[in-house]
């Protein structure tokens, strides 16, 4: 049996081809090159937000340089303040002719030097303290079920404060203590010399313990005769601030 195709089959079979030319060229082409144009486009938008933080930093770098100097200027101030970092046979000598100029004898000397710097604490009133006291006084949850103060987050917003620090970054103070603990043997009033000075001095250090007491032992004078000598004695201790160059 043969079989004909009618006019309007034959146009059937041609619009069918047309149509699945079209889709199979759309897929394979068009949309290939529409999602490239889409990439691009996002890419050129990206590159344009990059642009204009860049030309953002480049129109505000000589106030950067500017403000850079400034605080290179109180770094180098606030430096003078402290002492150097010394290792521990330069604190000995340090503290060995501190003590011999006051015409005391250093009966002991332990130096204690801190590996870690010194952490930085935030000032009393500032914003930083009164959030970690509001964390403290309320028991925030770190883990699960973390709650937050709306209202302290709104003040952060409009203080512009948000940015200003990272629970989770500890500023880095370049400041290390070093204990120092002295026995010194001499009169009592150079003694008192002494501490009135430390306190006085214009270096970062603390005096914080000193003690006084008296001892005796049995000496042989001139004659020959063994006799009871007393001796004054200062314990002291001593916080030693150093900075890093």
């Amino acid at each position: 049996m043969k079989m004909e195709l009618t006019q309007r089959d034959k146009g059937l079979i041609v619009f069918l081809a047309v149509i699945v030319t079209i889709f199979i060229f759309g897929y394979f082409f068009i949309y290939p090159i529409s999602v490239i144009i889409k990439e691009t486009e996002n890419e050129i938008e990206t590159q344009r937000d990059l642009k204009e933080v860049n030309d953002y930093k480049i129109n505000n770098l000589l106030f950067v340089k500017d403000d850079n100097k400034m605080l290179e200027e109180k770094l180098a101030t606030v430096r003078k303040n402290f002492y150097p970092m010394m290792e521990a046979d330069e604190v000995d000598k340090y503290f060995t002719e501190m003590a011999l100029g006051y015409d005391l004898y250093v009966y002991s000397l332990k130096i204690e030097q801190a590996e870690d710097e010194v952490e930085s604490e935030p000032y009393r009133y500032s914003v930083k303290f009164e959030d970690d006291k509001l964390h403290a006084d309320e028991g925030y949850v770190e883990a699960e079920g973390t709650t937050t103060d709306v209202e302290s987050v709104d003040n952060y917003a409009e203080t512009g404060y948000t940015d200003l620090y990272d629970d989770d970054v500890q500023a880095a103070t370049g400041i290390y203590v070093c204990t120092v603990e002295m026995r010194l043997e001499g009169d009592v009033y150079d003694m008192q010399r002494l501490i009135d000075d430390l306190s006085k001095d214009k270096k970062n250090h603390l005096v914080n313990h000193y003690s006084w007491s008296q001892g005796r032992s049995m000496v042989r004078n001139e004659a020959g005769e063994i006799e009871m000598d007393s001796h004054d004695y200062l314990d002291i201790t001593v916080d030693m601030y150093q900075c890093k160059e």
